[in-house]
Formats: structure tokens, C-alpha cells, sequence
């Protein structure tokens, strides 16, 4: 079985290194519309149902295309995953 994750938090860091600049959630916040407790749920992978309007604009954010931000976890054998 297999669980979906994003890759926000590492994206955030590559986008940091690439341009030299740190960023806060309330500063993407700003740029991007999206709560700051919604980056927090993406950033430590608890989001389970992906907006589609929240994630066009992370990825017009961190400059990357869905396969980029998107991978698929193969789920430890016996180990229960939730299904909504």
C-alpha cells in the first residue's frame, strides 16, 4: 500500500537556498493566500485531502510542477492507514 505525501517543506528549503531568502508562513502567506496553519499541515505532512486551488498555488510559489511536489510512500507491511 502506498500513502501520498508532499514535498513542501523541502521545496521551501531548495527555494530559500536558491534565491538566498528565508521565509516565513506569514510572509507566504502574503503571497499566496493560504492560512499559515494550512502551510504548517503541509509542511509536516498531515494534510490528507489536497485542495486543488491551494495546491496550484504552491506550486506556483515554489516554482514546481505537481510530480515535484507530490511521491507516493510505500506503507510499511501490517501497518493500518487510514482511508477517508
Amino acid at each position: 500500500m502506498f500513502t501520498l505525501k508532499n514535498r513542501f517543506a523541502e521545496l521551501l528549503a531548495e527555494k530559500e537556498r536558491r534565491t538566498g531568502q528565508r521565509w516565513t508562513y506569514e510572509e507566504i502567506t502574503r503571497a499566496t493566500g493560504i492560512a499559515a496553519s494550512t502551510l504548517s499541515a503541509y509542511a509536516n505532512n498531515k494534510v490528507r485531502r489536497f485542495d486543488a486551488v491551494t495546491v496550484e498555488a504552491l506550486l506556483a510559489f515554489l516554482e514546481c510542477e505537481p510530480g515535484d511536489f507530490f511521491v507516493l510512500e510505500e506503507t510499511p507491511e501490517g501497518q493500518l492507514v487510514a482511508v477517508a
